[in-house]
């Protein structure tokens, strides 16, 4: 759990430095409700990957919160919020992580990922930008673009 913890960390703040300096790229703000089977999906990391890489391309990330809605946020964007304008291939993933390490072992690391099991609660379909079916188009202005997953 600490390992996922310093992960998303780690990608928040590289994330928040950017590269793109104080103006950054022209970005526009991305929300939406992320669903599965009709119920709003918390914890869930929503991915918009460009659907034809480039030069002036990024992906942009965020978390869905308790009540199913994401916010967009890319490397370098200004305000460092949002995405590109332009058309993406989307992953949705949330998985569960149960700790299977002994609760009285004080030789267990509890960053080791062989302490724990992980288990999708996303279909499989949709955490790979080469099976996922979600598209979206990111354009000038605010954009609301929900999704809604279904087991198969």
């Amino acid at each position: 759990m600490q390992r996922i913890q310093l992960s998303v960390a780690l990608l928040a703040t590289l994330v928040l430095l950017g590269c793109g300096g104080p103006q950054g790229l022209p970005t526009h703000y991305v929300e939406g409700m992320v669903t599965l089977d009709g119920q709003p999906l918390s914890g869930a990391l929503v991915t918009f990957t460009p659907a034809t890489p480039g030069e002036d391309t990024r992906s942009a990330v965020g978390y869905s919160d308790e009540s199913g809605k994401y916010t967009l946020t890319s490397e370098g964007g200004a305000p460092q919020r949002g995405a590109l304008e332009g058309d993406y291939v989307v992953t949705i993933m949330k998985q569960h992580v149960e700790s299977t390490a002994p609760q009285s072992s004080s030789d267990s690391d509890p960053g080791d990922s062989s302490a724990a099991r992980r288990t999708m609660v996303t279909p499989q379909v949709y955490a790979s930008a080469t099976t996922s079916p979600l598209k979206a188009t990111v354009r000038r202005g605010n954009n609301d673009i929900p999704f809604n997953l279904e087991n198969r």
